[in-house]
Formats: C-alpha cells, sequence, structure tokens
C-alpha cells in the first residue's frame, strides 16, 4: 500500500479511507472497525495540528486493535467500541514516526447496512 502525503485539509478526508490496514478482531465487528478507521485519519491529523501548530507529514497506517461490544447495545442498535493506533511520519524522509492512539464508538441500527462513527479520543503518544 502506498502512503498518501496529507497536504492539505481537503485532502484528508480521502487520504483516510485509502489508509485502512490492519486486521479485524471478528468477522462481526469488521463494519464497525472500518467505519472507525474511516474516521481516525482525519481526527489524528486534526489533533497532530491542535497539539503541534502543524500538520503531520503523513499518516502511513491505521490499525485496529481492540473492538468490543458496548453495554449499550440492544434489539435496535448495535454498539461497538473500537480502539487502535496510528503510525505518523514526522518528516519527509520517514525517519521520524511516532505512534498515536485513538479510540471510537460506533453504532447501526437493527436492520441497517449503515454503521455511524465518531471519534472519543486521539492521544498523541
Amino acid at each position: 500500500m502506498t502512503p498518501v502525503r496529507l497536504v492539505t485539509p481537503a485532502m484528508l478526508v480521502g487520504a483516510a479511507s485509502t489508509l485502512i490496514a490492519g486486521c479485524s478482531q471478528s468477522s462481526d465487528f469488521v463494519a464497525f472497525e472500518n467505519a472507525c478507521k474511516d474516521k481516525a485519519g482525519p481526527a489524528v491529523v486534526g489533533e497532530w495540528q491542535k497539539t503541534h501548530d502543524a500538520a503531520p507529514w503523513e499518516v502511513t497506517k491505521i490499525v485496529s486493535t481492540t473492538a468490543k461490544e458496548g453495554s449499550e447495545s440492544s434489539s435496535e442498535s448495535k454498539v461497538v467500541y473500537v480502539s487502535g493506533t496510528a503510525s505518523v511520519s514526522v518528516d519527509e524522509s520517514g525517519a521520524d514516526t511516532r505512534e498515536v492512539s485513538w479510540s471510537c464508538f460506533s453504532q447501526r441500527p437493527e436492520g441497517d447496512t449503515n454503521v455511524t462513527a465518531g471519534i472519543r479520543s486521539v492521544s498523541i503518544n
């Protein structure tokens, strides 16, 4: 997979969808993990800009490390909490790469195929 350089805010959303990587904890949670990974890229870049007052050179990998069903799940809606990491290159050479942790809340109404997701936190390590 070729990493995408994140240069402008308009490119962030498109780039995040090309950076999805990692393995699933359970086939039941794949859609939930993917929805969270789509949100993780732009959230990581946004938090990095907020923390460092500059955009990172690129986000090279987004991985889901855990996925578990939330206690809020019911017969009307399934809730899954997903967390993971992202690798962030600080410079063009890729010599300075740092790991960022993220967590996400995802939900799918019963009988629906669409999963909604929102980032709960991003931790710049």
